[in-house]
């Protein structure tokens, strides 16, 4: 893979383009709800529970109690002690999955008619409500593109390769759920071509605005696709240039125009990048966490039977396990333990108009399994029964919840990646305070641009996927 020549990227309309643009060459957004409605209809999917003893090539090992593969590949679920001091004193032990290879999300993009567009895949995960939903060009692990499951190979995996000839628009490491993986990142990328492309009945091309839109609805989109796009600033660095056929920008005051204004605030704002970043390394300098990894089997408050690991009190998470059948994936069947969340959780922005200029309210956040243990989550980040949440209720989720906080923005209700994760939902929400609702806020939490978040999150491990599975639904033409 090479890099555009900086002038010639710049005269390219870009994402911004893309953003604006919901007739696409190939479909309108109606016409893609029904290509996905159809390639549902078109795969050969299913998904039942099992008992752990039915599970092919995965059992719980003598002595650490870790339930991992014969392999010694793909994930094991094992153990994690965690000692805090932040936000307050906090100790606590759980499961946690242990995947430390380091996956590809990668995107594949094309320009069609002078307008950006996104190949996606309608793809089928075990753990997604629906099955199948809008997925990256290519979504796998390091075990499952080196075919250690003796499947056959991802599509379209040569674009994402070095010496491929494709222009590198994003490539980023980025953190998963640190409630639930320990040290898991995904290499998020997306890479320009030029040359035809042979489309497979299961991949369709879209522009970033028809992507938005159907991000609207429930269950489309899939987590891995909404980090990607999250990843996506909509002017910096493609100089906002638009096709000759485009939409126009949004009309002033509205919340696209603001929200064009806030992407393009990378150094302004009511506080420098700089300060931002001073303010975050000095809460995960003085934070006192210990978090280590230790053996399932000696987890405390936990019980498994012949079905299920779960919390004594029936919070929080379970475990099981599932046979998976499906004509439309790399190998036809196996079987694999999952995870499942209890109850659904809340991610929520609220942003404010301050001086004029869109800003977000992140909240630095504690989470076991993140490479820095602090990353920046949305204004209110909350999951029923997981420790970190159990204390106290987030500043500002009662007003969340009852719709007294502001404006929505966005609201939709989506899966968590579904590979791991079984029928795991989040409700997504956008929420904007009146532009003279100055209310006080923790030291937890901070003002920023949608500028200064797209700078962190260039550089990884700064943004959790909570924050940017929310950031990705932000929609231009609101």
């Amino acid at each position: 893979m090479n890099g555009a020549h900086p002038s010639r990227a710049a005269a390219r309309p870009g994402f911004l383009a893309s953003a604006l643009s919901v007739a696409g060459r190939f479909s309108d957004v109606d016409a893609a709800r029904r290509w996905l409605h159809e390639r549902r209809g078109a795969q050969r999917c299913r998904v039942e529970r099992i008992p752990f003893a039915s599970l092919r090539g995965w059992g719980f090992e003598p002595g650490s109690g870790d339930l991992a593969h014969e392999s010694g590949r793909f994930f094991r679920v094992q153990g994690v002690r965690v000692q805090c001091d932040f936000p307050a004193p906090l100790r606590f032990e759980q499961p946690i999955v242990d995947q430390p290879e380091v996956g590809v999300l990668g995107i594949l993009a094309r320009r069609y008619d002078g307008v950006m567009h996104f190949l996606l895949q309608a793809k089928m995960e075990p753990g997604n409500i629906n099955l199948v939903q809008l997925s990256p060009t290519v979504q796998a692990t390091r075990s499952n593109y080196t075919r250690v499951h003796g499947g056959a190979r991802p599509r379209y995996l040569d674009y994402f390769r070095p010496g491929s000839g494709c222009r590198v628009l994003v490539d980023q490491l980025q953190s998963e759920q640190g409630l639930f993986f320990l040290r898991k990142r995904n290499r998020n990328i997306i890479v320009e071509t030029d040359e035809e492309v042979p489309l497979h009945d299961d991949f369709h091309w879209l522009t970033l605005g028809q992507i938005k839109k159907l991000m609207q609805d429930p269950h489309a989109v899939n987590m891995d696709t909404r980090t990607v796009i999250a990843a996506v600033p909509l002017a910096p660095g493609d100089g906002g240039a638009l096709a000759p056929d485009s939409p126009p920008h949004p009309p002033p005051g509205t919340f696209g125009e603001a929200l064009i204004r806030s992407t393009r605030a990378a150094s302004a704002g009511c506080q420098p990048i700089e300060a931002v970043i001073s303010w975050l390394t000095e809460i995960r300098a003085r934070a006192a966490i210990d978090c280590r990894p230790c053996a399932l089997g000696a987890v405390r408050g936990w019980d498994r039977d012949a079905h299920e690991l779960r919390r004594r009190d029936g919070r929080y998470f379970t475990v099981f396990g599932v046979a998976v059948e499906s004509d439309a994936r790399e190998v036809p069947g196996w079987t694999q333990p999952m995870v499942q969340p209890v109850e659904t959780g809340v991610a929520a922005f609220v942003t404010r108009r301050i001086g004029g200029l869109l800003h977000f309210l992140v909240q630095a956040r504690m989470e076991p399994g993140l490479w820095n243990l602090i990353e920046l989550g949305p204004t209110v980040q909350w999951l029923p029964g997981a420790p970190t949440d159990e204390e106290d209720a987030p500043f500002m989720l009662r007003e969340v919840l009852d719709g007294s906080a502001g404006v929505v923005r966005h609201r939709s209700t989506q899966c968590e990646e579904g590979g791991r994760f079984y029928r795991y939902t989040t409700r997504n929400l956008v929420i904007e305070l009146d532009e003279g609702d100055d209310r006080p806020v923790t030291p937890n939490h901070a003002w920023v641009t949608l500028g200064q978040l797209n700078t962190l999150i260039r550089y990884g491990n700064h943004l959790n996927i909570e924050a940017r599975s929310v950031l990705a639904c932000l929609d231009v033409q609101e």
